[in-house]
């Protein structure tokens, strides 16, 4: 019975998935170990939101594309995994001297970035879930699912400003969850917009490649105007990373 019932939690869409994300934390360094674990949580929170969400009602007010899996475990981790492949590769060359520390530095933000963006969009489906009527432990917009919601967003906001000690670290965190704010404000404007036309895990990762893409085209256009007033610090593109690895990189998810 307990092998039939995690055959049918892991689908061959999920196994694939969790081999994908498995390869790559099994080829870790130490210093990537901090993004590996949030990588992990990440997936095991997608996991369950995705389990939780085919038998849940409340999702339905989203029109998504008739008879489609959701997909969000495959939409939630595969930008960030490609990311932190990424720079599995680069503290390779970093190690051997072949690559400077500013370009390494800023693709790790893009990976903060793209796992905001779908962590906050997770969290947003969890919070209509809460507040669904379906939902055993809720009335509709309970104040016990507003608190859990309230309660993680406080803790997902205090992760990212606990190491803060320079203003650098506090407008790069503060960048991240922006990018987490509107990853939620796009994706819901797509599935309104464009109804019946994909399911929640395609719109979760189109929005996680626009979100990423822009906001890494605002950070080129912000240094590009305001390098002689602005330090390096606060807003650097990173030596060493060019505009069009990080299009690579959303395109490759997108196959």
């Amino acid at each position: 019975m307990v092998v039939s019932t995690f055959s049918l939690l892991l689908n061959g869409e999920r196994a694939v998935v969790v081999l994908f994300v498995g390869c790559v934390l099994f080829s870790l360094p130490l210093s990537l170990l901090l993004p590996g674990l949030a990588l992990s949580l990440l997936a095991l929170f997608s996991l369950y939101t995705e389990i939780t969400a085919e038998n849940s009602i409340s999702l339905a007010q989203f029109k998504t594309r008739p008879g489609a899996s959701s997909g969000i475990l495959l939409a939630a981790v595969t930008l960030p995994t490609l990311v932190l492949a990424k720079l599995i590769q680069l503290s390779r060359a970093l190690a051997l001297h072949e690559f400077e520390h500013e370009g390494f530095d800023y693709l790790t933000m893009q990976y903060w970035a793209a796992s905001a963006s779908s962590f906050f969009v997770l969290l947003y489906l969890r919070i209509v879930m809460w507040c669904s009527p379906d939902n055993a432990f809720s009335h509709p917009c309970s104040p016990w699912g507003m608190k859990v919601g309230s309660i993680c967003t406080v803790l997902c906001v205090a992760l990212f400003f606990t190491p803060c000690t320079r203003m650098q670290t506090m407008l790069n965190a503060v960048w991240v969850l922006l990018h987490g704010l509107a990853a939620v404000k796009l994706w819901h404007h797509l599935l309104h917009t464009f109804p019946s036309c994909a399911s929640i895990g395609e719109a979760l990762l189109v929005t996680d490649g626009l979100v990423l893409y822009f906001g890494d085209m605002l950070a080129c256009t912000i240094t590009k105007f305001h390098e002689y007033l602005t330090p390096s610090e606060i807003v650097s593109l990173g030596h060493g990373i060019k505009r069009s690895e990080i299009s690579v990189i959303i395109q490759v998810s997108y196959l």
